[in-house]
């Protein structure tokens, strides 16, 4: 055999080995922290020809996620969306999901939520990875153009949206993002939550949220493409809105001892109506929000039935920089009805078209504000550290 040949050799040994390797330790992490590890059978994840080990992942259950390790490519993304204000993720249907964050580039461009991306340039995208690798080809100086197609409108649109000066792109990032923030229009009060971000969520909104129940003036907590984020912010952020004592619900299995969470703020806010607005892309943390809100009676849902995620996911490193995502715990609300899996979710009191969900003004007209906003912006708070995250565990601050 010539040398080359060995060289060639000795790779595929190598490769297999390694593959061997990721299969043994992804298997290990469903038997450790998987909340359902009766699934994962023996065989479960043994190399099958043609068929990935994601695949095989999704096959357990569409919600756990192996990410590759990141490189240039990953970070080229991060810019470029976070320069954007744009956030994309993949449904569990396997559509591409555009979510415009308030006030930035997509959002004034047109872009809104709930739309589905259909092309980055001129290649067409089916799944996260053709997204990934569609923005990564973006050169720094190049505008981004995406044709996306608006379901309630049943038309394809194009939008481009040019890169910031200086570096284009690959201009520094700014501050963290908002994780939520509140306007008042006229005498209702529109709190957008984006995300449940430990120790910030809560605190972005508390000030706004304080101000209109002094005034006993209607509240809307706006949850519409709010995909998630940390469990335990979503108890905190709830428990703002509820008599001290009152049962929250709680996970199952307790993983971050909340298996029986009751509510503990010494001064909430008891006095405004409040509605919260779901749509198909609210899932995990913020559904977790709404059940609370809505089997204690303190809200009512509006909108349209929810994604049906009711889980905890823990986000596991894996050797060579790869990542696995993985339920862990699944969320049993105070009133008992299961909110995960097919044909689950929220569904909501008040039901609205897709025409509503995607025109924030039209909805809040719906909802009993006026026709012309009239935002007076609440200051977002500055970011702070959370105490007590691992590598392997990330936890949020504060408690309910």
């Amino acid at each position: 055999m010539s040398p080359g040949a060995l060289i060639v050799a000795a790779w595929f040994v190598a490769t297999a080995a390694a593959a061997a390797d990721l299969r043994t330790e992804v298997a290990a992490d469903l038997v450790s922290a998987y909340y359902h590890p009766e699934r994962v059978h023996a065989g479960a994840l043994k190399a099958i020809p043609g068929a990935s080990l994601a695949d095989q992942l999704r096959a357990i259950d569409p919600w756990i996620r192996l990410d590759p390790p990141a490189d240039e490519k990953a970070a080229r993304v991060r810019s470029v969306t976070r320069h954007a204000g744009l956030e994309i993720s993949e449904t569990r249907d396997g559509s591409i999901l555009v979510q415009p964050l308030p006030g930035g580039p997509a959002e004034r461009a047109g872009l809104a939520n709930g739309w589905l991306l259909r092309s980055v340039g001129a290649q067409r995208v089916h799944r996260l990875d053709d997204v990934r690798e569609a923005f990564a080809a973006i050169l720094p100086n190049d505008p981004l153009w995406l044709e996306v197609m608006a379901p309630e409108l049943g038309q394809v649109l194009s939008y481009t949206i040019a890169p910031p000066g200086g570096r284009g792109w690959d201009s520094p990032l700014g501050d963290e993002r908002p994780a939520a923030g509140v306007t008042q229009r006229g005498r209702i009060w529109h709190a957008r939550i984006l995300r449940f971000q430990g120790g910030r969520t809560r605190s972005a909104l508390e000030d706004g949220l304080r101000q209109a129940d002094a005034a006993g003036e209607p509240i809307v907590l706006d949850l519409r493409g709010n995909s998630g984020g940390a469990v335990l912010e979503a108890f905190v952020t709830a428990a703002l809105l509820l008599p001290a004592g009152t049962p929250m619900g709680g996970l199952r299995p307790a993983v971050q001892d909340l298996g029986d969470v009751r509510a503990r703020s010494a001064s909430p806010l008891l006095r405004s109506r409040i509605d919260v607005v779901i749509d198909r892309y609210t899932a995990s943390a913020a559904e977790v929000f709404a059940a609370i809100l809505r089997d204690t009676g303190r809200a009512r849902l509006v909108g349209e039935r929810s994604s049906g995620k009711c889980v905890v996911e823990e986000q596991l490193p894996l050797s060579g920089g790869a990542r696995l995502t993985l339920p862990v715990a699944e969320f049993v609300p105070p009133g008992g009805q299961r909110c995960h899996g097919d044909g689950a979710g929220l569904l909501p009191e008040m039901p609205l078209g897709g025409d509503l969900l995607v025109d924030t003004n039209r909805l809040l007209e719906r909802l009993g504000g006026p026709a012309v906003a009239r935002p007076r912006a609440i200051p977002l708070p500055s970011p702070r550290l959370c105490a007590g995250a691992t590598p392997r565990r990330k936890t949020g601050c504060g408690a309910p």
